[in-house]
């Protein structure tokens, strides 16, 4: 459920001229959003449940591949799942994966609308501390967001501040995640913020509210016991409190989906490459390219 790379070139004719790089993948299908915003348009069902549950274990699936690998996406979204016709899903862009590092991560992951409360930073601008040093369960954050939205056609957290409208939906902060932000001024106005939010019902909203799809409401009624559970599992905002990969795959609201032999991790962890100059990468992204000459003409066009 990743896409393959088939393979990449430069029209520049040295490594210091390099500045465009271009990368061949597969076909895999259409984007996520631009289905997702065609239901919405014509108000006509595109996708079932099961099939939403399918691509959440595809998702699940890549992921679990990727983390294997010690690999962080930290830019899941709609726009970034290609969907092919038989309604596999392909997970897409990685332009800001990072390899996991326990000691440091780079603060600004991903769109604002699916960001974790853990990957965001505070204070002045020129002191910024994230909340945590976090880890793949930033990404589980993502999902739940991800899984509202196909049911809904609505992006979750879509605000001017996402993390105030992620408050009014989640409910209070915890203390124990709000004392973990340094800024002093920023960590208390959080906590009032916070402190007298409720959580949403979020089976209420999407059945009877009338917030999901239409077509969806009588099957979202038959598993709202699971369905709100992955909900209160993942779009929570300890991320100690948030499922697994592992344990989402084995959720009871994706057991008819799950295959257990699909469920591959990778042989081998991907390592960061140490800090380096812009010459050494182009050095080094010129040798990956041309260690593995491919002739356009032998490529297939479809």
């Amino acid at each position: 459920n990743i896409v393959k790379w088939k393979f990449a070139y430069s029209t520049e004719t040295s490594p210091e001229q390099l500045e465009s790089v271009y990368l061949a993948t597969e076909i895999a299908g259409c984007d996520l959003r631009t289905l997702l915003s065609e239901e919405t348009r014509k108000s006509q069902q595109i996708f079932s449940l099961i099939d939403f549950k399918r691509m959440i274990s595809d998702l699940l699936r890549a992921l679990k591949y990727l983390n294997s690998a010690k690999v962080i996406h930290r830019d899941l979204k709609p726009d970034n799942f290609a969907i092919n016709s038989g309604r596999k899903l392909t997970l897409l862009d990685f332009g800001i994966a990072r390899v996991i590092n326990f000691d440091k991560m780079t603060r600004e992951p991903g769109m604002k609308f699916y960001r974790a409360f853990e990957t965001y930073a505070f204070g002045p601008e020129n002191d910024i501390d994230p909340v945590v040093v976090y880890n793949e369960k930033a990404d589980m954050w993502s999902i739940g967001a991800i899984l509202y939205e196909m049911l809904t056609g609505d992006i979750l957290f879509e605000a001017e501040h996402p993390l105030l409208k992620a408050i009014e939906i989640c409910g209070k902060i915890p203390d124990a995640m709000l004392d973990k932000i340094k800024h002093e001024s920023s960590r208390e106005y959080l906590r009032k913020e916070s402190e007298n939010a409720k959580r949403i019902d979020f089976i209420k909203r999407l059945a009877t509210e009338g917030r999901g799809r239409s077509w969806l409401k009588e099957e979202i009624k038959a598993n709202a016991k699971d369905l709100a559970n992955f909900f209160d599992r993942t779009l929570v905002f300890d991320p100690g409190d948030r499922l697994t990969v592992d344990e989402a795959l084995q959720h009871t609201f994706l057991h008819e989906v799950r295959h257990f032999d699909r469920e591959v991790p990778a042989t081998h962890s991907i390592f960061d490459v140490p800090d380096s100059t812009l010459e050494e990468w182009k050095q080094l992204i010129w040798r990956a390219i041309h260690d593995n000459p491919i002739s356009i003409d032998t490529v297939p066009i479809r």
